[in-house]
């Protein structure tokens, strides 16, 4: 990994396709890894990604590897939706399995939560929805910038009109 943080966790400035594509891998990696049995769609993360870097509201940090291939990603967001003050929302968060452990997820979450504060969010919230499994590194690695749990994450299948 880069020595220098600020050159190894970076909100992407510009719409470099090189980039871009790198996050388009690690989604694949996250398709692969889940629990859910999805189908990785790569234009639907292009156009995920295209409409969150390109709301005022929104950014995408990244965590790169010495050669600047992407090996993390977050996608947050910074709104007043139902009131007047901003709440932020962690959309996306997600390490390839290679750098887990290496230090560079707490750079990342970091970084996230400095981003909710530079931009005025009175709370964020931050919810693992990648369902790779329940060891609770994601939520212990958030706790140490402050985050805390305030109840469970609910899923719900599609049932096809069955209840």
């Amino acid at each position: 990994m880069m020595a220098n943080p600020d050159e190894q966790i970076i909100v992407l400035g510009s719409w470099q396709r090189d980039i871009v594509y790198g996050v388009m891998d690690l989604a694949a990696e996250f398709a692969r890894e889940s629990n859910y049995g999805v189908t990785f769609n790569p234009q639907k993360v292009y156009d995920r990604l295209h409409q969150a870097f390109f709301n005022p509201e929104g950014d995408i940090i990244l965590a790169l590897d010495d050669d600047g291939k992407v090996v993390g990603g977050a996608v947050v967001y910074a709104c007043a939706d139902w009131q007047d003050e901003k709440f932020g929302y962690l959309e996306k968060f997600y390490l390839h399995p290679k750098t887990r452990g290496s230090g560079i997820g707490r750079m990342l979450a970091k970084k996230c939560a400095e981003w909710f504060d530079a931009n005025d969010c009175l709370f964020s919230f931050a919810t693992s929805t990648a369902n790779i499994g329940t060891s609770g590194h994601f939520t212990n690695m958030m706790a140490k910038f402050g985050y805390q749990s305030i109840g469970p994450t609910l899923t719900r299948k599609i049932n096809h009109g069955k209840i």
